[in-house]
């Protein structure tokens, strides 16, 4: 799903999209959307999607545009919803890569420092009613469809409108319908680039 509006962008995506079809053989099952409204930011995407053909699948992977995860990573994760079918949520750990500015250096090694203990203690404490960072996780599709979606926030003023941290708000409505929200912290494979500065 794209949310791409600057048109060399959505050209090199598109390129992108072929190529890898080419690659692997994936006609039919690599699919590549790009909407004409946006609407309600990375969440309406992801509404938008799952509105159409979300009842087609079982579970979502969800990225960012600077978040990668290997096959591997991803397989692992389809292989702990299988084993786990009150989970409705789980996220893997990305470890930070991809930036060489000082800062983001800096933000990279301590992730590869102390990220692992972080989120091993997170998972300890949080166990199943964890959060979500709104990237390199799964979900599964149908209760996130039937409890997740986003209202708009009532009222005028800074705190009305679109939700902008679904990730966390979603995360508690999979909860209250009694799915579990789950850390997979020792899943190796799951990577994101920080911002280059503050």
């Amino acid at each position: 799903l794209s949310d791409s509006y600057n048109p060399d962008i959505c050209v090199a995506e598109q390129k992108a999209w072929m190529e890898l079809i080419a690659e692997v053989q994936g006609e039919g099952q690599i699919f590549y959307r790009r909407r004409r409204r946006r609407v309600k930011r990375k969440s309406g995407n992801i509404d938008d999607f799952c509105r159409r053909w979300g009842s087609q699948y079982s579970y979502m992977v969800v990225l960012d545009a600077d978040s990668v995860m290997t096959g591997e990573c991803l397989s692992s994760l389809v292989r702990l919803m299988e084993a786990n079918p009150n989970a409705g949520i789980i996220q893997s750990s990305p470890r930070a890569s991809g930036m060489d500015t000082l800062y983001a250096r800096c933000q990279q090694f301590a992730t590869r420092v102390y990220g692992p203990l972080f989120t091993a203690g997170l998972h300890f404490w949080q166990l199943g009613e964890s959060h979500y960072w709104g990237h390199n996780a799964i979900i599964r599709v149908k209760p996130f469809i039937e409890h997740c979606a986003l209202a708009p926030l009532p009222g005028e003023g800074n705190f009305a409108g679109s939700i902008l941290s679904h990730d966390f708000v979603e995360a508690a409505l999979m909860r209250r319908a009694g799915w579990g929200v789950w850390i997979a912290y020792d899943l190796p494979g799951s990577y994101e680039e920080l911002p280059p500065n503050l």
